[in-house]
Order: C-alpha cells, then sequence, then structure tokens
C-alpha cells in the first residue's frame, strides 16, 4: 500500500476555525455518533462532518491507537520520508504504545458504550506472531467514502477488552471495476459481500486471524490480480504422449493421470499450492499396483473374486461366465478416471468399471472389479464416495430399441480391502444416449445431459431405489458433427442455479434457475428459467466450475482457455448484463479437442484457488490470496 493511499485511509475532517479540512492527526477524538473527527470539534455545535447526524458531542475519550497510528504515518512520510523506519515496523510499535496509554483507563473505558464504534473508522488490523499487518481493503478515490462508509455499517462495531482483546465484526465491500488498483466508486457491482470476524488476542491460535488476512486479500485481488503457480507432474523435457484423462479429487487431496494401460496418482496440499505433488502410487490394467518402489500384483482369482461376475456376487454366474469375463478383462483399455478423497475409479472398453483404494497399507489396491451388460457412456462419484452414477445406452429387452439407462452403483465399504456394491438401474424417457451425469455437491441430486436431442434433467436420488425427476428441459444447438452438444453442467452451492456449457456454434453457457423449490405437487416436474447467458466466453467451452462461494464461475475453452467470470452473487436474477459482471482470462492450459481430454477444474473449499491439471502432467493454480500479476480482462 502507496503513501498516497494510507494518506487517504488516515485523513479525518478538522476544524481550523474557519472550514473543514481533511488531514491526518494526532488529535483525533470520537462523536456520540460513533465517527473519528479531530479535536477542533470539541465545544463547536455543528452537524457531524460524516454522516450527518445533528446535535453531536464529543464523547470525551481520545482514540489512542488511532492518534498513535497517525503520528507514526507524520513520522515516516513526514519528517524523514521513511528512509530509517519501515510502516509496518511503526504499525508494530503503535500498537504497544496505545495499549500502555490504554491501561490507566481502561476500566472506565470498557464500560463506556459510546466508544463501541472506536476502530470502525479505523483501517483493518491483522496480527500473526505478535507482529501487526495492515490487511487489505477497499480505499475509494477519497478519504469521506472510505470514512462514511465505515460509521454507516450498523455492524461494523469494536469491543475493546483487557489486555487488548478486541473482537471486531465488519463488512467488506469490494467494487470491481477495471482499474489497476483503484476500485471504481461509481459502480454497483459487488461480487462479494462477507461478515468477518477478527478476534486479536495476545495469545492463541492465530489461525482465524491468517484467514480473515486472506479474506481481506481476495477482496483486494479477486477477480483481476492472482498469482500462478505450475508443477510439472511429468519431466518437461520429455516428450511423453498427452493423458487420455486426467481427474482432481474434490477435497483436492489426489490428483489422477490416465493413460490407455497405467494411471498415475499424487498427493497435493490445497493449503500449500507451491508445494509441489508427490507420486502417492501408480498402475496398470491388469490390476497391479506399485507403491514406496514396490510391485504387488493380485492373482485371477483374487481379481474374480472381488467383481460382480463372480458366484458370490451373481447367484446365476458359473464357471464359464466367469472365464468370458476375465478373457474380456484381459484385452481392456483405461478410458475415463474420477478420483476423490479414498478412492480411483476407473471405467473403459468391454463395460468394466474398477474401484482403487488410496488408503490404507498399500494405498493402489485393487478393491472391486464391475462389468456392465452395455459400454459405459459417462459416469460420476459422488462428492461423499457412496454413489457412483453410470450413463450407458441399453436395449430393451422385447423390442431391442436403444435406451438411456443410468445405474447407481450404492458403495459399502466393510473394511479397507473389501467394498459391497449394490446396483440400482433405472431408464430415462428417452432415447437420446447420455453424455453427462454430474452429482451435486451435497450428493442427493444428479444432473443429466444427453447428446442428439441436447436434453438436460435434475434427478433426485436420494433414495437410489426411488429415483424421482425434478427438473428436464431442452436446448435447442447445432448437432453437426463437428460439435459434441451439451458438454457440462454443474450446480452452484445452493443447489438452485445450474451452470450449463456446450461445444457447439452460436450456443454460449448459460446460468439457469432450476425452479426445483417451487414444486408443489409430489409428481411435479419443475422448468427451468433462464438467468443470463455468458457470451463473453464463446460457444466452444468444455467444462464450468462454480465457486463455492456462489459469486463466480470458471469456464474451461476448447483452445485451453480458462476464464472466470465474477458475478453478484446475493441477487443474480438482477444482475444478467455484462457491466454487472467481471470476465477475466486467469489461465492458458494445453488445449484438447474432445471433452473427454480436456483440462479438469476444482475450487478449494473456500474459493479462494483455482486448481487445474491438463492432459500434459501439468498443475496450474490461480491463487487470489497472493500478490501476483494481473489477469487479461475480457469485459
Amino acid at each position: 500500500m502507496d503513501q498516497d493511499r494510507l494518506r487517504q485511509l488516515l485523513q479525518v475532517p478538522v476544524w481550523n476555525g474557519e472550514e473543514i479540512i481533511w488531514k491526518v492527526s494526532e488529535r483525533v477524538v470520537a462523536l456520540q455518533c460513533g465517527c473519528l473527527v479531530g479535536s477542533g470539534f470539541v465545544g463547536v455545535k455543528a452537524d457531524c462532518p460524516i454522516c450527518g447526524a445533528t446535535s453531536t458531542v464529543y464523547t470525551g475519550k481520545p482514540c489512542h491507537q488511532f492518534n498513535a497510528l497517525a503520528k507514526y504515518f507524520l513520522e515516516i512520510y513526514g519528517t524523514n520520508g521513511g528512509k530509517n523506519l519501515s510502516f509496518l515496523t511503526a504499525f508494530q510499535h503503535a500498537f504497544l504504545e496505545a495499549q500502555e496509554d490504554f491501561k490507566g483507563e481502561e476500566e472506565g473505558f470498557n464500560n463506556s458504550p459510546e466508544n463501541q464504534s472506536l476502530l470502525s473508522s479505523s483501517p483493518h488490523f491483522l496480527r500473526k506472531n505478535h507482529s501487526y499487518v495492515l490487511g487489505g481493503s477497499t480505499i475509494g478515490n477519497t478519504s469521506t467514502s472510505a470514512n462514511a462508509n465505515a460509521n454507516a455499517n450498523a455492524n461494523a462495531n469494536a469491543n475493546v477488552h483487557s489486555g487488548a482483546d478486541v473482537d471486531i465484526t465488519m463488512n467488506t465491500n469490494m467494487n470491481v471495476s477495471n482499474s489497476n488498483l483503484a476500485p471504481d466508486t461509481h459502480s454497483n457491482f459487488n461480487p462479494l459481500t462477507s461478515n468477518i470476524n477478527l478476534n486479536l488476542q495476545p495469545q492463541g491460535d492465530f489461525r482465524n486471524n491468517i484467514e480473515v488476512n486472506k479474506e481481506l486479500l481476495f477482496a483486494k485481488h479477486f477477480p483481476f490480480f492472482r498469482k500462478v503457480t505450475t508443477h510439472h507432474l511429468h519431466s518437461k523435457f520429455l516428450k511423453t504422449k498427452y493423458f487420455i484423462n486426467v481427474s482432481l479429487s474434490d477435497s483436492l487431496n489426489h490428483v489422477a493421470l490416465l493413460t490407455e494401460k497405467k494411471w498415475e496418482v499424487y498427493t497435493i496440499d490445497a493449503e500449500e499450492p507451491t508445494k509441489p505433488p508427490v507420486l502417492l502410487c501408480e498402475g496398470s490394467k491388469n490390476g497391479s499396483h506399485t507403491f514406496e518402489g514396490k510391485m504387488y500384483i493380485p492373482n485371477i482369482s483374487d481379481i474374480s473374486r472381488k467383481s460382480n461376475f463372480s458366484d458370490e456376487f451373481n447367484m446365476t454366474a458359473n464357471q464359464e461366465t466367469i472365464e468370458r469375463s476375465l478373457a474380456l478383462l484381459r484385452n481392456w483399455e483405461h478410458l475415463m478416471c474420477k478420483v476423490s478423497t479414498n478412492i480411483l475409479v476407473i471405467t473403459g472398453t468391454r463395460g468394466f468399471l474398477r474401484i482403487i483404494s488410496l488408503t490404507g497399507l498399500q494405498p493402489g489396491k485393487l478393491l472391486f472389479t464391475y462389468q456392465s451388460r452395455f459400454p459405459i457412456r459417462c459416469f460420476d462419484v459422488s462428492p461423499n464416495e457412496k454413489f457412483i452414477a453410470l450413463g450407458v445406452t441399453g436395449r430393451d429387452k422385447y423390442t431391442q430399441t436403444e435406451q438411456a439407462v443410468i445405474i447407481i452403483l450404492k458403495i459399502q465399504c466393510l473394511d479397507q480391502n473389501k467394498v459391497h456394491i449394490t446396483s440400482y438401474p433405472f431408464t430415462l424417457p428417452y432415447r437420446d444416449p447420455l453424455t453427462r451425469v454430474r452429482f451435486s455437491s451435497d450428493s442427493k441430486l444428479l444432473s443429466v445431459a444427453t447428446a442428439l436431442e441436447s436434453r438436460f434433467m435434475s434427478i433426485s436420488i436420494a433414495d437410489p431405489s426411488k429415483p424421482s425427476l425434478l427438473m428436464k428441459s431442452q436446448r435447442r444447438i447445432d448437432t453437426s458433427l463437428d460439435a459434441e452438444g451439451i458438454t457440462d453442467l454443474a450446480y452452484f452451492p445452493d443447489q438452485r442455479l445450474l451452470t450449463l456449457t456446450s461445444l457447439s456454434h452460436s450456443s454460449s453457457p448459460i446460468i439457469l434457475d432450476t425452479n426445483i423449490p417451487s414444486i408443489s405437487m409430489p409428481d411435479g416436474i419443475a422448468r427451468p428459467k433462464l438467468i443470463t447467458k455468458i457470451d463473453e466466453v464463446g460457444s466452444l467451452i468444455h467444462s464450468c466450475a462454480p465457486s463455492p462461494r456462489g459469486d463466480s464461475v470458471a469456464y474451461l475453452g476448447r483452445n485451453g482457455t480458462v476464464y472466470v467470470v465474477a458475478m453478484n452473487s446475493q441477487r443474480l436474477e438482477d444482475h444478467t448484463g455484462r457491466d454487472s459482471r467481471r470476465t477475466i482470462v486467469t489461465l492458458n492450459v494445453t488445449m484438447a479437442e474432445r471433452r473427454r481430454e480436456a483440462a479438469e477444474m476444482m475450487w478449494d473449499k473456500i474459493g479462494y484457488r483455482l486448481w487445474v491439471v491438463d492432459r500434459a502432467g501439468i498443475v496450474w493454480i490461480s491463487d487470489w490470496t497472493a500478490e501476483g500479476s494481473r489477469c487479461k480482462i475480457v469485459c
């Protein structure tokens, strides 16, 4: 923060006997209304120059902390120009000096209700390891807006206790603009409005202070400034073929890379983006895996026993059917993968699916092999790891017509080496093949998309034995050979809004209101309502990832461009135009022609960072809580 911004933040109205001027003063007092002004207002009968309150009076207590901070500011920038003393060092000394001055009058001060707004007009103060750091705060073009904003919030109050234990609750509003440093004070766009609880304690855990500091930095930087970190999982000097599929776990603890015959899983740390990923285990299609340099090869009987075509799982199975399935399993190849916190699920040709454990004494051990009677077109694993949804195209037993079928696999872990699988198949009233199935964050809703007719729907699987259709609709888009139709769809955290992407000409991503809460009848089906189109990102989009904060969405283009669209999360329906959102380009990853080969995106649980892994085996992290470079602004 430069000198001019600090000066704007510390300026207060001062009465010089003739007029009101704004400047940094060492003698600041609090009025009855809670505003901070110069001591020259004592005895002057006038309205408050900040909030306009009438008949305001002096409360009788000087603002020691604010005065000490202003004093050191004037010493640095007014006397020696900051050559001998850093501002943050002086900041710490100012607090220590103010605490000593506080001790003499702390008892009377604690019981004074007039001083509850003492720090509400001052900067955000954070402390870590007994050193105070100035948190990132939004400063307007004039100091008047900064002071008025601080006092206009009714919940921006502070209770000062003995030992300098300060509890602050304040609102942080960020106005997003295209300017480099100064926010746009004329814009109504507020993509982030959050309540922040600070607990400044001289002893104890400082984790809360660190998290609040990140929140303030995020409010300051998002979406225009971010730090980009990359990790190459394979040596960039070796020419290796691209992976056919990649995956990130919802908890951001694992990264999976897949080829036709092999797979690899790496561990990552979501809290430490600069920490490189570490190889956890790797394996091949025959069921063998390597952990800590040791290879483990299962025998054929063990693979057969842990499968749905064994006589233990299928009562109608015989030795002939088992041998036939094992023969097909020897020639299968990988197609798709999905990694979660504890398991890795791989699907491939000939309808096979494998569940691999990532915990226990041998991470990478095969848990179960499932064989579907029909090819698996798409699948997903629920965030709670209890369900696996398979999208297949089956045939009617009597008419032999093709039918879209969804199979829900319920996973029950008996121990670290054994699981029990229960399947719940159900058909959809359409012949259109499925292209995408995706669980909601609470694992209760399943969003489904079809290929040719571009239908999409939401199905409740709270009881997998009795699934219910909640919402359905259809999008009219180009279905030519070079188009893939609907490529991805995902719910926002509130499970009410849905964003949908497609790879087709003139079909930009859209955001819908599913209207599911409006269903009044037991068998009612909701009709979604279009809220807005995201035209600025184009129409060739592979995937989407709504932020857990609900105020932004990440979109991945076919050319590898990662867009972030920041919006107003309070009332998205009232802010549908381009002027109410900001679109930036945060990353450019490896491009992919097909959706299956595209990179995967995932936000961390708070929404501070966006993680991306592409088919070249490169992990990209965009961090909005660290100092970094400016993003390319689209609009």
